[in-house]
């Protein structure tokens, strides 16, 4: 998928890396389709959303990779 100007996001999440027409998509899925056929059978759903900006809100969280140990609050 980088090769064909997508990044990896998350999972089997991928976003561009440049603004594309439905018309960009189309030709895209078809190349890749041609380039690896089996994937045919693999996709179950695929959605093309335009998005305006995107913003990280990644500093809420405490993430860093590692398992860690969380305690909960007890109840009042």
């Amino acid at each position: 998928m980088n090769a064909y100007g997508f990044e990896h996001i998350q999972g089997s999440v991928y976003a561009s890396k440049a603004s594309l027409r439905k018309t960009d998509v189309a030709r895209f899925l078809r190349d890749l389709l041609n380039d690896e056929p089996y994937l045919s059978k693999c996709v179950r759903d695929i959605r093309q959303t335009d998005v305006g900006n995107t913003y990280s809100l990644n500093r809420y969280f405490d993430y860093d990779g590692t398992p860690g140990e969380y305690k909960t609050k007890a109840p009042d």
